[in-house]
């Protein structure tokens, strides 16, 4: 009941906004709508019908994905929320990241609507972008289009979707072709709207804050053994009780069973919070971590290395509930990359970090995780449902090696494809989202994304190699430590689908615009440029990058 009563009042909101983000046509038109109250309402008047046709027509669209056509109202209503703050793209950015990561779409509700909301989601997207082209700041967004990175995801785009129009199902392929497209429409979004480092910082900070607030939601499940859905009104699962031979066990009305951890104490219900699976939500964990991280050990002032600290507990109480075990192993990974790229006069602090850290991990998966007690063996590893998607996909990959199988088709050839030891149910992907690009857009499509990752670390690395402001070296290590976990972590759970990593990624892509700019322009004052290599053609390079921080 809460969901439909936020859902209510959600809905009459953003139907005014729409009608208000109607006047984007017309520049003349933004500048009177906060100008009097009488012209505002003259053109309130001029555009009612249009914005009523629009919401008519968005809630016919609803009906054909949902039962309910109320939830499908308000999903739409809620991407028209967004569309509207189109007019400030910054601004935008921040509430596609606070509604996404907080969960707030998924929680009120369907998935299908969801998929609706993103696709009018890249609508705006392609609003924003009519805008930059034909009114203003044109130049600064040809500036941004000269990142190789964006050169890459372009190709990569384009790869997907001639993989896409080679799925066996013709309704399929339009289902996954719009399911992209929102996917896509949020990434560049995101890409294209962050034009300073004082906006990309505020985006950090916004992510962090998000991260904090949901994490709080592990440590609610943590502490309760009740999902954070049920206060949604989408109860996940009930309480949790023992059984016999103090197994933890879990009811749900649909028949979904919890997934439990099995410790030296007992077992609990491993944590979500608004996340439909916990390997998902420890990918997310762990990114949050690495910006987090990196954000602590570059704040100058005492309140804000407290203020990161907080939000780091929670963050890292959650990453343990969710009892991950690759997020786990690679939090030891991220603190590590940290250690070996801090400068010297922080060296000790490091240590201890990474020391702590790394004993934490340890500590962790051995009390966690039997199979880690008993030692891990190949067999053990045989026996994982994982590795028999792993082989099917390889199958895949070994019979169309070029353009894959089709973006979207591993279910479909499931039976056709499926090994010993794979689930009997139809699984929609395998489990490993560099297999699944690699098995479904061919070999063009997995170098095209590996080509993605590796510049995006790669411009990250020239400008921490040569920049010497502390401010924008250590958000160049956050971006990195976030960038590689998220991908280190799609090598075992799917998350091509997911909508934080498409965030995450489209971050990375936009600091590395934002903060090469500001290494150009730092290098123009010290008289030195950065070539193409990442290296800096003064000894000032060398002058010692630890003195500077």
């Amino acid at each position: 009941m809460i969901w439909r009563v936020l859902g209510t009042c959600r809905l009459a909101i953003c139907v005014i906004d729409a009608i208000g983000e109607l006047n984007f046509v017309h520049p003349a038109l933004q500048s009177t709508w906060r100008g009097s109250g009488g012209r505002a309402t003259h053109i309130l008047r001029r555009t009612l019908p249009a914005g009523l046709a629009v919401v008519a027509v968005c809630g016919l669209v609803s009906l054909l994905y949902v039962i309910n056509p109320l939830v499908g109202m308000v999903s739409l209503a809620g991407a028209l929320a967004l569309w509207v703050l189109v007019r400030n793209h910054f601004w935008s950015i921040l509430a596609v990241y606070a509604s996404i990561s907080l969960g707030v779409l998924g929680l009120i509700t369907s998935d299908s609507t969801l998929t609706v909301t993103k696709l009018l989601i890249a609508l705006a997207a392609i609003i924003w972008l009519v805008r930059t082209l034909f009114y203003k700041e044109t130049d600064a967004f040809i500036e941004t289009l000269r990142n190789p990175a964006i050169h890459m995801s372009i190709v990569l785009t384009f790869i997907v979707y001639l993989s896409i129009f080679n799925a066996h199902d013709s309704g399929f392929a339009i289902y996954f072709f719009a399911k992209f497209a929102s996917l896509c429409g949020v990434f560049y979004l995101v890409v294209l709207a962050i034009r300073t480092e004082r906006q990309l910082y505020a985006v950090i900070r916004t992510v962090i804050l998000c991260a904090a607030i949901v994490s709080l939601g592990g440590v609610y499940e943590m502490v309760t053994q009740r999902s954070v859905h049920r206060l949604f009104g989408r109860e996940q699962y009930l309480a949790v009780g023992r059984e016999g031979g103090g197994r933890l066990t879990s009811r749900h009305q649909s028949g979904y069973v919890a997934p439990t951890l099995e410790t030296q104490k007992g077992a609990w219900v491993r944590v979500q919070s608004t996340f439909n699976d916990p390997n998902t939500f420890s990918a997310y964990l762990l990114s949050a971590i690495a910006l987090s991280l990196a954000a602590f050990l570059g704040a100058e002032k005492r309140r804000d290395k407290w203020l990161y600290a907080a939000a780091l507990l929670p963050l890292v109480l959650s990453l343990l509930g969710t009892g991950s075990r690759a997020s786990l192993g690679l939090l030891g990974l991220v603190v590590l990359i940290y250690f070996l790229h801090l400068p010297f006069r922080n060296k000790f602090a490091a240590v201890a970090i990474a020391a702590g850290s790394l004993t934490v991990v340890i500590s962790a998966l051995v009390i966690l995780m039997p199979q880690f007690r008993k030692g891990i063996s190949i067999d053990a590893f045989r026996d994982d449902p994982r590795y028999g998607l792993w082989t099917m996909a390889i199958h895949m990959i070994a019979d169309h090696p070029w353009m894959g199988v089709g973006y979207g088709n591993f279910i479909d050839l499931y039976s056709q494809y499926r090994v010993p030891g794979a689930p009997g149910l139809l699984q929609p992907m395998p489990h490993n989202s560099f297999l699944q690009i690699w098995a479904e857009t061919g070999t063009l499509g997995a170098a095209a994304a590996l080509g993605f990752v590796l510049l995006i670390v790669w411009q990250l690395w020239v400008v921490m190699r040569n920049t010497k402001d502390r401010k924008r070296w250590f958000t160049a290590l956050a971006l990195t430590g976030a960038v590689v976990g998220y991908f280190l972590n799609s090598l075992t759970i799917p998350m091509l689908d997911d909508q934080s990593l498409w965030l995450t990624a489209a971050l990375g892509v936009a600091g590395t615009s934002v903060l090469r700019a500001g290494l150009a322009s730092e290098q123009s004052r010290w008289g030195s440029s950065v070539s193409l290599a990442g290296e800096s053609t003064s000894p000032a390079e060398d002058r010692g990058l630890a003195k500077s921080r």
